[in-house]
């Protein structure tokens, strides 16, 4: 399944994001270093990986959940309306 997002969404997509991998297994271990990245870990692909506190790039969470081993996301640009 394939999941829409805009960047409309407002600040940040991190709650989003935990609730995804939360979904999909993923366990908190612990605060990162500085506090602003949170580390989770994987049982789907068996991997470490750090969550920004503030994620506003689509790209990033992209690679969380790839990380997370959940689909990509797709934007939904209002430029794509235009394209023919």
């Amino acid at each position: 399944m394939v999941t829409v997002y805009s960047q409309s969404m407002g600040s940040s997509f991190t709650p989003k994001v935990i609730e995804l991998i939360k979904a999909a297994g993923c366990e908190y271990i612990q605060a990162g270093h500085r506090g602003n990245h949170d580390i989770w870990f994987s049982p789907l692909t068996n991997l470490h990986f750090p969550v920004d506190s503030k994620i506003r790039s689509l790209k990033t969470v992209n690679i969380v959940l790839v990380n997370a081993g959940l689909p990509h996301l797709i934007e939904d640009s209002e430029d794509s309306n235009t394209e023919e």
